[in-house]
């Protein structure tokens, strides 16, 4: 079992993940490879748990002090850039 967008779910078939029988590219790549920080389905990153972002690169925040200046963590545990 993996989270797959906030919930957790059965595990893609390997050819999603791994590719071709012969373990090359599969067919539905994902940005960054998911920064080795989620896994690759239907080409959209599922992130580790901690982890956000479309390539999962970001941690989820919890609170504004988790956030570079001039951001705010927002409802969905992403850090945003403050709106002026």
């Amino acid at each position: 079992m993996f989270l797959y967008g906030g919930a957790l779910g059965p595990c893609p078939n390997n050819a999603e993940l791994c590719g071709g029988p012969k373990g090359g590219q599969g067919t539905l790549t994902c940005v960054n490879d998911c920064s080795a920080q989620g896994h690759c389905v239907s080409g959209k990153c599922a992130c580790n748990v901690g982890m956000t972002g479309s390539d999962c690169s970001q941690p989820v925040c919890w609170t504004d002090l988790m956030c570079k200046a001039g951001q705010a963590c927002a409802w969905s545990g992403e850090c945003v850039q403050r709106s002026t």
